[in-house]
């Protein structure tokens, strides 16, 4: 299985494909949270990055900022919608023809509800959709998969947890009921998540 370092400092085996351009279609309020995995997607992408229905000067370190929606942002006939509901996988023979991969930055539901066809593919029929497999994904662990993906990977040879549990004490834990990437055993978890969850934990407890 490719490492994550090996996703990062050689995004390709091929030398004729362009990196991926990830488009992130902000739908969500800007959170602590949201703001982390979004750092997580920029150096994942390698700065190959746009966030679209965005109006936050934080992000303008990670990658271009648009306030505009990504339907007048990217080229229709070059663009992949990254949607759980398509009938394909993503596969790296994408990355011949098409440069804009989107995903929808959305929070998760449990169970899903198909948002991302309903707030995203929807608004541009004319564009592809691919699936990134069977299981909810964050939005970095989205990016991550697609630049798996851009490297040679098969989506099904990819391992992916179900959930994740932050287990706190022998009676109380945190479960996040989405999909992580498993790489070398080790789950990729978005950096910071685990501390922003410790902190906010414990700003609970100081209230009771």
């Amino acid at each position: 299985m490719i490492r994550l370092d090996d996703v990062e400092a050689h995004p390709s085996s091929s030398e004729t494909m362009e990196p991926p351009l990830i488009v992130i279609e902000n739908l969500e309020p800007i959170t602590e949270w949201v703001l982390l995995e979004y750092e997580h997607d920029s150096k994942i992408a390698m700065g190959n990055i746009i966030f679209t229905n965005a109006d936050d000067k934080r992000l303008e370190r990670l990658g271009k900022v648009y306030r505009e929606s990504f339907t007048e942002v990217v080229e229709p006939d070059k663009t992949i919608i990254l949607d759980p509901s398509a009938n394909q996988p993503l596969r790296t023979e994408d990355f011949d023809r098409y440069r804009y991969f989107v995903i929808g930055g959305i929070c998760g539901d449990s169970p899903p509800k198909n948002r991302t066809k309903d707030l995203v593919s929807s608004r541009l029929p004319e564009a592809e959709r691919r699936n990134l497999g069977k299981k909810q994904l964050t939005t970095d662990s989205a990016v991550l998969m697609v630049m798996l993906v851009y490297t040679g990977e098969r989506i099904e040879d990819i391992e992916v947890t179900d959930s994740v549990e932050e287990r706190y004490s022998e009676d109380e834990a945190t479960v996040l009921p989405v999909g992580y990437i498993i790489l070398e055993e080790k789950v990729i978890l978005t950096p910071g998540l685990i501390d922003l969850l410790i902190r906010k934990r414990r700003k609970t407890d100081a209230v009771f």
